[in-house]
């Protein structure tokens, strides 16, 4: 595994940690609005980091991917 598939992979780590505390975080009914709101911008800088870093070395994102960066984001500044 070469450098940047390392770093991919510890990014896309990150994602699908972000990806679980916002599902945990929005279970839980005593969780406020802040709560997910800081969840939400965790998922975001993580999807823009991975996303950013597979452009970088010339790789495409997958569309889905793609679509849920726009998506929380437009949820992120909502907060």
């Amino acid at each position: 595994m070469g450098a940047p598939q390392l770093v991919l992979t510890d990014l896309l780590g990150d994602v699908v940690r972000a990806r679980t505390t916002i599902n945990q975080v929005r279970r839980v009914p005593a969780h406020s609005r802040l709560d997910v709101g800081n969840a939400r911008h965790d998922l975001v800088v993580a999807l823009e980091a991975y996303t950013s870093c597979l452009a970088s070395i010339g790789s495409p994102v997958p569309y889905a991917l793609r679509d849920e960066l726009r998506l929380q984001r437009s949820l992120d500044d909502a907060y």
